[in-house]
């Protein structure tokens, strides 16, 4: 079994430092409750917390750690955000699809230049192959695509 929290650490002191500070609890969740998902985060009380599919603790570390880089991009964006512009980025995602990808496709970009592109195609990978939900990002086909020179 993976330790969620130990990986997240890592993950954020090695390229995170704006949530260094940030408390953030990730948990295994299991297969029902999450559905379709492999990953998802939110907030509550202050707190931010990060689910995991469980089915991904029997898969292999990339696969994991794309979906932890993922969920901890979408983070450092929300903070960076005032919260009226959260609440403003939310409304817009939910009137406008073509938003919502954009928004989507630059938090992948971002886990891109942080240098975790091979882990987040292992995830995305993962979730075509399975059937699962990876958001409305760019597919493991314009991923590869995708330099990172």
């Amino acid at each position: 079994m993976y330790d969620l929290a130990q990986i997240t650490a890592r993950l954020i002191q090695k390229s995170f430092p704006e949530l260094r500070d940030v408390r953030i609890r990730v948990y295994f969740t299991p297969q029902e409750e999450m559905e379709d998902v492999l990953t998802g985060y939110g907030s509550f009380r202050g707190e931010f917390y990060i689910d995991v599919n469980e089915v991904l603790n029997a898969r292999t570390l990339p696969e994991i750690e794309g979906g932890l880089v993922l969920q901890l991009a979408s983070i450092a964006v929300d903070l960076a955000s005032s919260k009226e512009q959260s609440r403003l980025v939310r409304l817009i995602n939910n009137i406008s699809e073509k938003h919502k990808k954009l928004r989507a496709q630059a938090i992948d970009l971002d886990v891109i230049k942080r240098g975790y592109k091979d882990m987040l195609l292992a995830y995305i990978e993962y979730a075509e192959r399975n059937g699962y939900e990876h958001g409305v990002g760019y597919s493991s086909s314009v991923l590869r695509q995708i330099s990172t020179a």
